[in-house]
């Protein structure tokens, strides 16, 4: 991609750039929002309740949880979770559902999230947490090591969060 042509990326790559690029390029539709595929615990607070849940999804600006209770649009909630070791408590309001039994394995209804509100620093935070669990990920199937001088052309963050206090 030339530089003097729009779009392009430049070194070192932001991966949420090329995200953007690429959604673009190969989607009627894109997503503005980079998605982290995960299963984990997350501890829902719902109508004055503790619910487990199943954290399925998460993005900088909201997550997709599996709960055993039907979380209806427009639910306010609290959840409590871990990401890389660093706890997270966060207000999100329901803006879809889906049906327990509604595709394979779904044994529960799901709900898609959107925080409420997020400062633009833990917002910051979950790109990069996210950014770099993707090229963890890539580099662990690929056979890559975490240190290889190849990972310098990719501008990721050692540490997340590094810049929220505790």
């Amino acid at each position: 991609m030339p530089l003097a042509a729009e779009p392009h990326l430049e070194v070192p790559l932001s991966l949420t750039e090329l995200y953007h690029y690429l959604e673009k390029l190969f989607f009627p539709q894109p997503r503005r929002h980079i998605r982290l595929p995960l299963e984990q615990p997350v501890d829902l607070h719902v109508r004055g309740a503790w619910l487990v849940g199943r954290l399925l999804s998460v993005s900088d600006r909201g997550a997709r949880v599996s709960c055993p209770a039907q979380l209806p649009r427009g639910e306010s909630l609290q959840l409590d979770f871990k990401l890389d070791g660093y706890p997270l408590r966060l207000t999100a309001e329901v803006i879809y559902e889906i049906p327990a039994g509604d595709g394979s394995g779904r044994k529960h209804p799901q709900a898609g999230l959107l925080f409420r509100p997020l400062r633009p620093v833990l917002r910051l935070a979950l790109c990069h947490f996210i950014e770099r669990t993707f090229v963890k990920r890539a580099c662990e199937q690929a056979g890559i090591a975490e240190n290889d001088p190849g990972l310098s052309w990719l501008n990721l963050v050692p540490n997340p969060w590094a810049d929220l206090a505790n």
